[in-house]
This record gives structure tokens, sequence and C-alpha cells, in this order.
């Protein structure tokens, strides 16, 4: 007879308290962006200022591909990913607000500490 983990036992109660959502644990985590950048002669003239973040690696160039296949179908040489820790907010305001970002997705792997935690 095959024993049952202490979870499934008959005597274990459901846990029915409020618990906080993920974005309530922690709000600020890695996130991949893309876009495309100004060519650097009307980044000049533009006074554009720089991306934050770092240049994204190969793992955050597939989320971008991924994540907008439309993007990844019509980028040029000028494209970017960028990976950035920030607050969800503060993200969609950089899209929002810069020309040159067209999407962001969350970034699965801190890449000095490995697999972000879930």
């Amino acid at each position: 007879m095959p024993q049952r983990r202490p979870s499934e036992s008959a005597s274990a109660r459901s846990w029915s308290r409020d618990v906080a959502s993920e974005n309530e644990l922690s709000k600020i985590r890695p996130w991949a962006y893309w876009g495309e950048a100004a060519p650097a002669e009307r980044q000049a003239e533009d006074d554009l200022d720089p991306l934050p973040g770092e240049p994204g690696n190969d793992l955050a160039w597939e989320i971008a591909t991924a994540t907008d296949p439309d993007w990844a179908a019509r980028r040029s040489d000028d494209a970017f990913v960028m990976v950035v820790e920030s607050d969800e907010d503060d993200v969609i305001s950089l899209v929002e607000d810069d020309g040159r970002v067209a999407g962001y997705a969350p970034y699965l792997m801190d890449a000095r500490r490995g697999p972000t935690a879930r």
C-alpha cells in the first residue's frame, strides 16, 4: 500500500487565511526589455539618456524574441535587449516614455545569483 504524503492525509487542513501575492512579496526583480536604438547621430541631436541596466545575454534575447515575434522579425542592426533589476511600474514607465523601447518581460534568471526564486 503506497504511503501518502502528509499534505494528502485525511487529517491535513488547507490554509484558509490570506497570503501575500507574488507581487507583494518582491516587487523588485530582473526584467528584460528590448527595442531599436536610434542611430548615433540622432541620439546626439535628441540628447537621449542612456538606457538603464546591462546588455542582455543569450537568454534575454531568447525571451525578447519569443515574447515579441513581430519585433524579432523586423529587428535591425540597431536592435537591443537590456536586463534591469527594477520595479515593474518603472519598467512600464520606461516602455511608455522612451520611443526606443518596444516591450518587456520578466527575466527568468539573476546573472549574479542563478535562477530567480519563484
